[in-house]
């Protein structure tokens, strides 16, 4: 990943969104973790908000992914109003949901990359089951098969990656 070199003192500030592709188990927050939150990038993350609100046990249900929803896209918009650089952690294996993140940042004045990460499904499952031995949230197989399926579907050639 190339390092982003942000000039805040320009009056043509111009923030960045870094917004991460991959199925669970993949290292989103990993990269986020290590690369993008010392360079000052705020996450933005179902995941995140899903354990504040449910507990790292969580079983996903429509009538609470609604609530979640609500509460990412308030901490979404008070990011962007607040012109924070903003890293998206999210799987978005779905292009229709990676275009609209996408079209979303752009509107609102923001340098959009896409980072693509490209982790082998076995590893992403080994993952998965370490992170629910360690209390983490457990992600089914199936699942990860599916996104897998949605993930290599994405024309990367779309997309200005970093």
């Amino acid at each position: 990943m190339k390092t982003l070199k942000v000039n805040y003192m320009s009056s043509n500030f111009m923030p960045y969104c870094v917004i991460m592709v991959g199925p669970p188990g993949s290292g989103k927050t990993t990269l986020f973790k290590k690369k993008l939150r010392p360079s000052k990038f705020v996450s933005v993350s179902r995941d995140e908000i899903r354990e504040t609100m449910f507990g790292k046990r969580y079983k996903q249900n429509p009538n609470d992914e609604k609530r979640v929803t609500l509460a990412f896209n308030h901490i979404l918009q008070m990011a962007v109003d607040s012109k924070q650089n903003i890293a998206l952690d999210n799987t978005h294996c779905n292009r229709k949901y990676l275009d609209e993140a996408r079209w979303n940042m752009i509107k609102g004045d923001y340098k959009v990359f896409v980072h693509f990460m490209d982790t082998p499904k076995w590893l992403c499952k080994v993952r998965v089951l370490w992170r629910t031995v360690c209390g983490g949230r457990w992600v089914p197989f199936k699942v990860i098969d599916r996104m897998f399926e949605q993930y290599n579907q994405i024309n990367r050639n779309n997309y200005e990656t970093i």
